[in-house]
């Protein structure tokens, strides 16, 4: 999936000639820590944190305290790029550029929550179950075809290794027949450990 869908336009950013005090107001508006720096041209210049501006004047540049920026995605990377990005540094916010680096937006820790509930199908109906396969090649192919011969569409599939040579599946599927879901399950000899409605939203 790409993170382009989720790009904010809204996020604390300033230019590189404001002040401290432009700045200060500016996290506090966001209610964070770190604000994002670029030139007069929207170019990506750093960073700045709170903690970087403390013994400035309120009308010093923050250009003396840029931090060259160690994390920023482009605005065709993938989400899985960006969760990475933020396991690693633990940031509320992840400047995205183009590729000319010009600041284009910012990703946000809710704005990639917004994008699982997404992938996981959390916001339409149907049911959510799991099963466990044995961790081979094939395995997940019986579950597909079963679901497939009673023309049931599959709207997310999640999979985890187990210690023990197994692999749980949880899939998210359009149906509402939990029969029918547990029979086809059956005729190919898997038995679902949890099965539950999700009405959407």
């Amino acid at each position: 999936m790409n993170i382009k869908k989720w790009i904010t336009r809204d996020f604390p950013v300033v230019e590189e000639t404001a002040t401290v005090s432009e700045c200060l107001h500016r996290m506090r508006q966001y209610q964070t820590n770190e604000c994002v720096v670029k030139d007069n041209e929207g170019h990506l210049k750093g960073v700045v944190n709170r903690e970087d501006l403390i013994d400035l004047e309120m009308d010093s540049p923050v250009s003396d305290r840029i931090s060259l920026p160690e994390f920023f995605i482009h605005e065709d990377d993938s989400i899985t790029h960006a969760l990475l990005l933020f396991l690693e540094h633990q940031e509320p916010y992840l400047p995205v550029v183009d590729e000319d680096l010009k600041v284009v937006g910012a990703v946000s820790l809710h704005d990639f929550l917004e994008a699982l509930v997404e992938a996981l199908a959390m916001d339409v109906p149907g049911i959510r179950f799991s099963v466990t396969l044995e961790d081979r090649p094939g395995e997940l192919k019986k579950l597909v075809d079963a679901l497939s011969s009673g023309k049931i569409n599959i709207l997310s599939i999640l999979t985890a290794r187990e210690l023990d040579g197994k692999r749980e599946v949880v899939v998210k599927v359009d149906t509402e027949d939990e029969k029918l879901l547990h029979d086809l399950l059956g005729m190919v000899g898997i038995e679902a450990e949890s099965m539950e409605k999700e009405e959407g939203f």
